[in-house]
């Protein structure tokens, strides 16, 4: 099977990386997940790998990063979200979920050879994260 050849590939980047993650098997392929501590504040990640019409497919989510606390909030947040994904558009997006928690997403194809690409999307997301917390917490007074 495809996603458990793609599965080895990730886990040895990640032993490479001295980064271990979290794995649960689901019904058509796996999720890791972990947590990245930023001092102030720590934000769970998750990626899943499935199988998708033969096609490796990863979702990198970085959630929950903040929350929405009120609909009186909400424009504020929407605007914030979309200048913030006008701005920083490198794969990654901002949402806000039906329960008003705000989240990082990234989808890519991955195969056993690009692997590599998914521990550089949680680079990535991280630093982004990163700085989302502090622009967040400048915006809305809080994560």
């Amino acid at each position: 099977m495809l996603v458990d050849s793609i599965n080895r590939a990730f886990n040895a980047v990640l032993l490479e990386q001295s980064f271990p993650l979290k794995q649960e098997r689901i019904a058509n392929g796996i999720i890791y997940k972990g947590k990245m501590d930023f001092g102030n504040c720590i934000i769970p990640f998750a990626i899943s790998l499935i199988m998708e019409n033969g096609y490796g497919i990863a979702q990198l989510v970085f959630h929950p990063i903040a929350r929405c606390e009120s609909e009186k909030e909400r424009l504020k947040w929407l605007h914030f979200i979309n200048d913030w994904n006008d701005a920083y558009g490198t794969g990654y997006y901002l949402c806000i979920a039906k329960n008003r928690e705000v989240y990082m997403r990234y989808v890519l194809s991955v195969s056993e050879e690009t692997v590599n690409q998914i521990f550089q999307g949680i680079l990535l997301g991280s630093n982004l994260a990163k700085q989302l917390v502090k622009e967040i917490e400048y915006q809305f007074g809080t994560k």
